[in-house]
């Protein structure tokens, strides 16, 4: 029992405001550190406020693998569910990507009228998802209900 206590700290989904974002706080404390700058960008950038994060890495070779981290960014009107991915590469390089995802209760012409106005249609994906792009970040609006699901899907080359 003792074991299973001392263990679960590691399970805990923890949500704070501190500093360091959730993400970079578990990312520097278990060995991540050529893409530790990379998981700081993308993380400030998903958690700046009230969030919780679940991330997994590879506990032997933490450096070496990818890290990856669900976070949930929580606003007074709902939440916003975020995964990101940081890898290192071969050459040395980090390989980043996040997929936000939005739920609007608005239909998918309301919300891309009212939010994504701006963005370029590229097309459906197959016959359900409308991709769009909006200043290089793809955009994937899929009917939910009366409502609308939205993905922001953003991959970084070389983010270290």
């Amino acid at each position: 029992m003792k074991k299973l206590i001392a263990f679960l700290p590691f399970l805990i989904v923890s949500g704070a405001f501190a500093e360091d974002t959730i993400p970079t706080k578990q990312a520097k404390t278990n060995g991540i550190k050529t893409c530790i700058s990379a998981v700081e960008k993308v993380s400030n950038f998903i958690a700046d406020g009230d969030h919780g994060a679940s991330s997994v890495w590879n506990s032997k070779v933490p450096d070496e693998s990818a890290f990856s981290s669900v976070i949930e960014r929580t606003y007074s009107d709902g939440a916003i569910l975020t995964s990101m991915t940081v890898a290192r590469t071969k050459s040395e390089h980090c390989y980043a990507e996040y997929e936000k995802v939005i739920y609007f209760t608005d239909n998918c012409m309301a919300t891309v009228q009212k939010n994504y106005k701006d963005a370029e249609y590229k097309g459906e994906v197959n016959k359900n998802i409308t991709s769009l792009n909006q200043g290089g970040v793809d955009v994937f609006l899929m009917p939910a209900g009366t409502g609308c699901v939205v993905v922001r899907k953003e991959i970084l080359m070389d983010a270290k």
